[in-house]
């Protein structure tokens, strides 16, 4: 399943290797021509066109007015999930009610897996240096520029083992937080609770 209702597993882990950049770009004041070389790439690896009409290269003026619109919508999103991800720590700090309402508001209807938690509690920096450390290794012993699958098989490797290898403590709050996230995920699913103000027992939650 993958973490985000309109991302596949290989689109999510797509970005996640590509969200270290996305910070350093905003703390260096380059984030918007970052993004738009990462959005080129993005539309290179994940063809909307071929999604939408396979290999079909003849398409009346509706279906590219159709396909322009669905680039245009995959590009806010990309933009989206960029934003919303690369503070961690602001994520993490995010009581499981305000992260569920804002999972909703992004169509999203199930609760996020223990690895995607794990990410925005405990990935941090020393985490993120080991991965370009293994990317380098890996480019190096193969004696070419990594594919971006090779990238993104190497990143979520690291990430599985991570997970695999944290503390029982850790693995609790993990869990914890995913079940907290999905009850509030629950609520949130109503309309009306996307509108509301929240209690201050959720505030505190």
């Amino acid at each position: 399943m993958a973490p985000t209702s309109w991302a596949t597993e290989a689109e999510w882990d797509w970005m996640i290797a590509r969200n270290s950049e996305s910070a350093d770009a905003a703390r260096h004041g380059r984030y918007q021509p970052w993004f738009n070389g990462v959005s080129h790439d993005y539309f290179e690896q994940f063809s909307v066109r071929t999604r939408l009409y396979g290999d079909r290269t003849d398409l009346t003026p509706e279906e590219e007015a159709i396909l322009a619109e669905a680039i245009k919508t995959r590009r806010r999103q990309l933009l989206n999930w960029f934003h919303n991800h690369r503070n961690r720590a602001r994520k993490a700090r995010a009581t499981p009610y305000a992260a569920a309402v804002e999972l909703r508001k992004g169509g999203r209807k199930r609760a996020p897996q223990g690895r995607e938690v794990f990410c925005r509690l405990f990935y941090d920096d020393e985490h993120e240096a080991a991965v370009q450390e293994e990317l380098k290794g890996a480019a190096d012993d193969l004696g070419r520029k990594l594919t971006r699958a090779e990238t993104m098989a190497i990143s979520r490797a690291h990430v599985d083992s991570t997970f695999k290898a944290a503390s029982d403590d850790m693995k609790a709050q993990v869990a914890a937080r995913v079940a907290a996230e999905k009850e509030s995920l629950l609520a949130a699913s109503r309309t009306d609770d996307l509108d509301r103000e929240p209690t201050p027992e959720e505030y505190q939650a």
